[in-house]
């Protein structure tokens, strides 16, 4: 490690911060800087606003929908627009369809 800065960054200061890093949306989490870009601090600001019953309804998506197709599926039917605003952050974007292909290979 290159110094505390870094470690706190990567991993979060605290236990609460490192949860929260647990559950970034990959294409956040990879694509991190050392300041928090614009997408990373609206998708923190709507994560922290989420109650707990609809953080345990977006991991629960989040689980129970490996695949594209059923993610996409998942989403569509969503009812709660602020669960449903956080998830379009999980959506998989044309770059990141190799990461859902291997998954939706695992599955089969």
């Amino acid at each position: 490690m290159t110094g505390e800065d870094f470690f706190c960054r990567a991993f979060g200061g605290n236990p609460e911060e490192f949860m929260t890093i647990l559950h970034m949306p990959e294409r956040i989490l990879m694509y991190r800087k050392h300041e928090p870009q614009a997408e990373e601090k609206d998708w923190l600001q709507k994560f922290k606003s989420l109650t707990v019953s609809e953080r345990g309804e977006l991991v629960t998506i989040l689980a129970t929908n490996r695949t594209k197709a059923t993610l996409q599926k998942a989403y569509a039917g969503l009812t709660s627009s602020i669960v449903k605003e956080i998830l379009a952050y999980y959506m998989p974007e044309p770059a990141s369809a190799p990461l859902f292909a291997m998954l939706e290979g695992a599955a089969s």
